[in-house]
């Protein structure tokens, strides 16, 4: 038994991206919609980067802005 555990570091955002992505694979889509915050695009653009995705605006509704990511 260990003391020191790693610790799982991956972020949430990559969770529910990746959750995104296999869904929209699974629906034979080649695109899905995700909302981000300003905080959340640099490390959007780490995951697209990651997964050969691009990332670009596709529309903005009272100030929440979405994103479709296209693979």
């Amino acid at each position: 038994m260990s003391l020191f555990k790693k610790k799982n570091t991956t972020p949430a955002l990559f969770v529910l991206l990746d959750d995104e992505f296999n869904r929209a694979k699974q629906q034979g889509k080649n695109y899905f919609f995700h909302l981000l915050y300003d905080n959340e695009r640099d490390l959007a653009g780490k995951w697209c980067q990651k997964n050969n995705v691009y990332m670009d605006i596709d529309h903005q509704t009272d100030g929440n802005v979405f994103y479709k990511f296209k693979f």
